[in-house]
């Protein structure tokens, strides 16, 4: 959900790195303990060594997320002080990020903050980007600031986190083990549910089945699933028990019509093996690595930092 929506951070509506938002706790504990409360600039709310985040860009972030959201509940006034601080996190973290890549002269571009402009409004087609802003009630200013800061966390996890994340075949062998219940499949099987009004068509169909299945003449209609065979009712489910694999049942006459069950093939149940699921397994080890990268990253640069927070948002 990334350009036809507006996400909860990035205006466009492309997904935010999970890692960020499962830091943000991490992040208000660190606030708490790293903060100064400190005399700040008319209209900011926190400044980031020096560089401040308006009350008018937490708002637009906040905003942002209730068009996301669709209609908005009842806030309360604690909820809503909850909801405006993790907005706040949110552009702190943007901030340091920035930081990071500005050091290593990886920062975004305005040239590619407008690339990715382009393309949003190109998603727009019949309507136009800054129509929609106006409908929705946020400013293009903002929105393109919350913009820089969706494709300033993008790079971030690119250039600073990935590059030292590694997985070893060792590590996915050893997750595999640990969770073989994730990868357990049950016994399922291709199925096709064969009607038609000429049962003459019906049988030439069924004697090339299943190799030509795909090639259904005039008249006949197929479909074809892959389905565990306790999803069927009683009592198909007892009839597709009797069919052999690669083969049609027994055509049955229902109000005018012919039908039958085809078999293609079964599948038996059990665990599938680490090679076959290698993509799941990576992808989920290298989530963990993320955040906790993301965490000591963080941790560091808390550290070093000179956060000011307005006294009405602190944790």
């Amino acid at each position: 959900m990334f350009r036809r929506a507006i996400s909860p951070d990035h205006p466009s509506g492309r997904q935010q790195p999970p890692l960020l938002l499962c830091c943000l706790l991490l992040l208000s504990c660190l606030l708490t303990a790293s903060c100064v409360e400190s005399s700040l600039p008319d209209g900011a709310v926190a400044s980031v060594n020096g560089k401040t985040i308006t009350l008018r860009l937490v708002q637009a972030l906040m905003d942002s997320r209730s068009v996301d959201m669709g209609a908005l509940e009842v806030s309360t006034p604690e909820s809503m002080k909850n909801q405006y601080g993790e907005a706040l996190g949110t552009l702190i973290i943007a901030c340091l990020a920035e930081e990071e890549l500005a050091e290593r002269g990886q920062s975004v571009s305005e040239e590619t903050v407008s690339r990715e402009e382009k393309l949003i409004r190109e998603d727009y087609e019949d309507e136009d980007l800054n129509a929609y802003l106006e409908r929705e009630a946020l400013d293009y200013d903002d929105w393109r600031q919350l913009l820089r800061v969706h494709l300033t966390m993008q790079a971030f996890e690119r250039l600073v986190l990935l590059p030292g994340i590694r997985i070893s075949v060792d590590e996915v062998r050893a997750y595999h083990a640990a969770n073989k219940e994730r990868f357990h499949v049950p016994e399922h099987m291709m199925l096709c549910f064969l009607a038609g009004e000429d049962k003459a068509h019906l049988e030439a169909y069924c004697r090339r089945f299943p190799t030509g299945r795909d090639n259904v003449p005039d008249g006949l209609r197929v479909q074809c699933l892959d389905m565990e065979e306790s999803e069927l009712p009683q009592p198909e489910c007892k009839e597709v028990a009797a069919i052999d694999e690669g083969k049609c049942g027994k055509i049955r006459e229902v109000d005018g019509s012919f039908r039958a069950f085809g078999v293609v093939v079964r599948h038996k149940g059990g665990v599938q093996p680490a090679a076959a699921v290698y993509p799941f397994i990576e992808g989920a080890l290298r989530e963990q690595k993320l955040r906790i990268a993301f965490s000591q990253w963080l941790e560091r640069r808390l550290a070093n930092a000179d956060i000011r927070v307005a006294a009405a948002l602190r944790p």
